[in-house]
């Protein structure tokens, strides 16, 4: 059985004015400033009109945090939770939830792009800095934000080259994180690109098959960027592709028990479930500032999901979503008045095939 679609298609359009009153304390000098973007505006973390929590990638590291599911251990607020595996993940912003999974609250974005539902637990690939934005963000972001938005903002480039290499080992597995920079040459040109690797060995038994640690999964994932800023004009580009390749046995029924939590159900399991997800990202950002008042911004993103899952009844399925995205806005600042002004266009697609049926 084969059933296609389009999940959803629109066009909005925002145009949103801020009055600027300022007095003493607005001109205070801040040390160790933090800069948001999340508002699709470049602002310092004191000045955000707004409720908003950023984690940079030293604090994400100090935290042992490597992937999106990982994020509520530096924002108390936020709750991650998984549906059955990783890939049906729900998160709630200060209790706010949604229970349609293909219309969460939330809104997850990387590098201004929107993400699949479906793949809001991903890894956190050389990142700068997450930002989380609190309250309905419908007015700039569109549907799926009323709880409020995760950004995740990655690396750029420096003015010199660089490379970094990390790992971790944490009793079920380990990880490995590297990448470097050619940093920005004379031309105005900058590459760069993250590589990073995970493995969970698990933690389930199946006595009735002699197996321990039966749900392992790995992770590969990485992502290519070539940079741009004009040396004469006011005007750069970013053309980043990447991708995460997701494999997990995870899917098993775990009997309740008050002594341990560690076997799982073998009543009906007739095969070991396996589930393949790969993402496969393409975004192109680029920016014009006239003059120091107005800026120009554009985005332009695509990202494709292929989902094969077999479950422990035999059951074989095979998904395929992926989503178009596009947005041209236009900032200013002025003295005390700051607005923006854009227009964005959004569609998705959806197919699902019944390749088997299962036993039960």
């Amino acid at each position: 059985m084969e059933n296609k679609g389009t999940l959803f298609k629109s066009i909005s359009f925002v145009a949103a004015t801020m009055v600027t009153v300022s007095s003493v304390a607005a001109t205070e000098q801040h040390d160790n400033t933090i800069t948001v973007t999340a508002t699709k505006r470049i602002q310092s973390s004191f000045d955000v009109i707004g409720n908003v929590n950023v984690q940079t990638d030293e604090q994400l590291k100090k935290s042992l945090v490597n992937q999106t599911d990982d994020l509520s251990a530096v924002f108390p607020e936020l709750l991650s939770a998984n549906r059955s595996s990783r890939i049906y993940n729900n998160m709630t912003l200060r209790g706010q939830s949604s229970a349609d999974f293909f219309s969460p609250s939330l809104g997850l974005f990387v590098d201004g792009a929107p993400q699949l539902s479906q793949s809001y637990a991903q890894s956190l690939q050389g990142v700068e800095q997450v930002e989380l934005l609190k309250g309905p963000q419908g007015v700039i972001y569109g549907r799926g934000t009323l709880g409020g938005i995760i950004s995740v903002i990655t690396k750029k480039p420096s003015s010199h080259a660089e490379a970094w290499l990390g790992g971790q080992y944490f009793g079920q597995g380990e990880r490995i994180n590297t990448g470097g920079s050619t940093g920005y040459m004379e031309n105005g040109w900058a590459f760069q690109g993250n590589v990073s690797l995970d493995r969970n060995n698990g933690s389930l038994n199946n006595p009735a098959w002699d197996k321990k640690n039966v749900d392992s999964r790995d992770i590969k994932a990485g992502w290519l960027s070539a940079n741009y800023i004009s040396p004469d004009t006011l005007f750069e580009s970013n053309l980043k592709v990447g991708g995460e390749n997701y494999h997990s046995h995870e899917e098993y029924f775990v009997p309740f028990s008050p002594l341990s939590r560690s076997k799982i159900d073998t009543e009906w399991l007739y095969e070991t479930p396996n589930l393949k997800r790969k993402l496969k990202n393409i975004s192109w950002n680029t920016g014009y500032d006239f003059n120091d008042e107005w800026k120009f911004k554009t985005i332009l993103s695509y990202q494709n999901m292929d989902i094969d899952r077999l479950f422990m009844d035999g059951t074989l399925q095979d998904d395929s979503q992926d989503i178009l995205y596009s947005e041209a806005r236009a900032n200013y600042e002025g003295g005390d008045l700051s607005g923006i002004i854009g227009v964005s266009f959004q569609k998705m697609g959806y197919r699902h095939d019944n390749l088997s049926v299962g036993k039960v």
